[in-house]
């Protein structure tokens, strides 16, 4: 060590320069620098460095990273799941009208929630359109809001992931590798017995396999920076649907899992406590030679005893759009989320992208009488 620190221009550097530079790094960067030396170990770990590094996924910023210790820890314990409150807008592909979701980080219980948005159609009044009287238009005020009563989505510093069993709690996973990033992550967000769900990480499909008769999501009609497949004969369980390393987890969709569950003895799957000596947590310094007094991991092994009963599993995939489709300028100012009122089966909300003249799709067939009134 004595040799690095006289032969080393980094290291030579005043404490204030190198934090300087450490402040510029990715977080796998930061962990691979404290793995080298203690005093850059020590440095890569100020919260300082931390603080910006989750404050730039959240739309709120946070000054505290309570109940846990430190930033750092708190990156750690999310660190795959930074990207949702990140986008904060998610929409799903389950039938008949989907379902919007936004994203959040609750800071008093440093967890990360996402809750379905509802519309009431509220006040509603009737009117002939002016250019022709055949046409009635219904006017209406909805009552926009997120349902707060049960989470779509919850993702806590402890939440349970599914074991390397071959038959592991929910889902046996038979094809892709099995990794950190590849496991479900159990959710409590059902108070109903008897009613489970689990949080899924998607890996994004290349263009270059997207064919016309290929089942995506989102669909092409909707600007993406992803898109992942919505179908599959195998649960999702194959390494072309599942991420093995942090590099190719999808930024841009998630799965959810929902599925009734019957047992005399429900199988209890092992923690995945964010100090576990693998993954992001050894590569940030929680295993090793640096590993801290007092900071382990415990598991729970499977037990798969008793009478067990599951009902048909429901996966849902998500997809979230990129800002500036649904953010309005000047010169677009329809561009956005907007909700309709379709009188019999209520309200919903659609997306109004006002392309560019180049972007311009054409009209359905047979609706050109419209462009008299454009």
């Amino acid at each position: 060590m004595a040799e690095i620190a006289q032969t080393s221009h980094l290291l030579a550097l005043p404490a204030e320069l190198i934090f300087h530079i450490l402040a510029y790094l990715e977080p796998l960067d930061l962990a691979n620098v404290a793995l080298t030396d203690q005093r850059l170990k020590a440095q890569s770990y100020d919260d300082q460095i931390w603080l910006p590094i989750i404050n730039e996924n959240l739309p709120e910023r946070i000054t505290s990273p309570q109940p846990l210790q430190t930033f750092r820890d708190l990156y750690i314990a999310h660190h795959s799941h930074w990207f949702l409150p990140k986008h904060k807008i998610w929409f799903s592909d389950s039938e008949p009208n989907g379902k919007l979701l936004i994203a959040r980080y609750d800071p008093r219980r440093a967890c990360i929630e996402a809750y379905t948005m509802t519309a009431m159609r509220g006040e509603h009044t009737l009117e002939r359109w002016e250019k022709d009287l055949d046409v009635i238009i219904h006017s209406f005020n909805p009552v926009v809001a997120l349902d707060l009563n049960q989470p779509t989505l919850r993702l806590s510093v402890d939440s349970m992931q599914t074991d390397d069993q071959p038959n592991a709690f929910p889902s046996d996973r038979g094809y892709a590798a099995s990794t950190r990033y590849s496991k479900e992550t159990l959710m409590e967000t059902f108070a109903e017995a008897g009613l489970y769900g689990s949080f899924m990480l998607c890996r994004n499909l290349p263009a270059e396999a997207i064919g016309s008769s290929t089942s995506i999501w989102p669909p092409r009609r909707f600007p993406a920076n992803a898109r992942v497949r919505n179908d599959s004969q195998n649960g999702y369980k194959s390494a072309g649907h599942r991420p093995t390393t942090l590099a190719e987890v999808s930024q841009h969709n998630f799965r959810l899992r929902k599925w009734v569950e019957y047992t005399g003895r429900r199988s209890n799957p092992s923690i995945m406590s964010f100090t576990a000596q693998n993954g992001l947590t050894a590569a940030l310094g929680l295993a090793g030679q640096y590993i801290s007094g007092g900071m382990g991991f415990s598991s729970r092994s499977s037990l798969n005893a008793g009478m067990n009963v599951r009902m048909p599993e429901d996966i849902t995939t998500y997809a979230t759009l990129p800002e500036w489709c649904y953010t309005p300028t000047k010169k677009k100012p329809w561009r956005g989320i907007w909700c309709g009122d379709y009188s019999g089966h209520g309200c919903e909300f659609i997306l109004i992208l006002q392309p560019d003249k180049e972007d311009e799709a054409p009209l359905p067939e047979n609706m050109e009488w419209l462009q008299n009134w454009f």
